[in-house]
């Protein structure tokens, strides 16, 4: 786990009280929305003290606020940066914001090193625990989400959001009775079409269950769910598949994202075709 800390000074002109006020009630929120691979987020706010233990002085301390931005590694939050680097309007935006609250030039950003020392309760151990624990049971939920989210919109026809469900060079097997195994985003988003193509289905309606989330590792997840789909054809047929998704989920600097999918079948019903069976033939 990467620990960074930013050593933040309020602009000039702001009493200590409105600039948490604005910090909590501005720029938090929207950091959270953008915060997709960050573990934890926590502001330290530094209140005058003496100048010296036990001393009388009160002196103001170099910065008012001490931030701390967890990430899994490096390599995460550096993939943060590049990101950054190649969305100019949003830097723009950021920089806009924080020098209406920080004095920039006296902020520093640094990485953390921490030391902890081994005391008989053993607090920090458990806390380290819960954290991690908290963030699986979160990693969890956002993966389960992904799975029901793709059913809701390919319901509903909503192509291109349904596609950035998936990571850009993903894989996607529906098996040979539906086409081709689809590689990448573009090709993906092709297969379903224009939303009013007659040729397409006029109404679909598909049912997940018993998704069960597998971790390998912190990024990486094997997902298998349970799924039953409706179709409606045009020409009055009404297509059924029982199966399963095979997918492989992992994290990105957008979140979640889909890198694998195969469907594999249990049984159709109005559907003739080959289909990728749901578990091994033995022999």
């Amino acid at each position: 786990m990467l620990k960074v800390m930013l050593l933040l000074k309020r602009r000039p002109g702001l009493s200590l009280a409105e600039f948490i006020d604005r910090y909590e009630s501005g720029h938090v929120p929207a950091a959270e929305r953008n915060a997709t691979t960050l573990r934890r987020y926590e502001r330290h706010y530094l209140h005058p003290g003496g100048h010296l233990l036990f001393g009388d002085e009160v002196a103001e301390p170099e910065y008012d606020v001490i931030t701390e931005l967890w990430y899994d590694d490096l390599a995460a939050f550096t993939a943060v940066e590049d990101g950054l680097r190649r969305q100019p309007e949003r830097v723009a935006a950021i920089v806009a914001d924080e020098e209406s609250l920080f004095d920039r030039y006296r902020s520093r950003l640094v990485f953390v090193e921490d030391r902890v020392s081994n005391l008989p309760a053993g607090g920090a151990t458990l806390a380290g625990d819960s954290e991690r624990a908290l963030r699986r049971l979160l990693d969890k939920d956002e993966i389960v989400d992904l799975v029901h989210r793709y059913s809701y919109l390919v319901d509903h026809r909503l192509h291109d959001q349904l596609a950035d469900l998936f990571t850009e060079d993903c894989v996607v097997d529906y098996g040979p009775a539906v086409g081709p195994a689809r590689h990448g985003r573009p090709a993906l988003r092709a297969m379903f079409g224009d939303s009013t193509d007659p040729r397409g289905f006029l109404a679909t309606s598909h049912h997940n269950a018993n998704v069960l989330v597998t971790f390998d590792g912190n990024d990486r997840a094997v997902v298998l769910t349970s799924v039953y789909a409706w179709h409606q054809a045009p020409q009055g047929a009404t297509p059924r598949v029982w199966g399963y998704y095979h997918d492989v989920a992992v994290r990105t600097v957008d979140g979640w994202r889909l890198a694998e999918r195969q469907l594999r079948v249990a049984g159709t019903e109005h559907w003739p075709g080959e289909w990728h069976p749901l578990a091994p033939t033995k022999g």
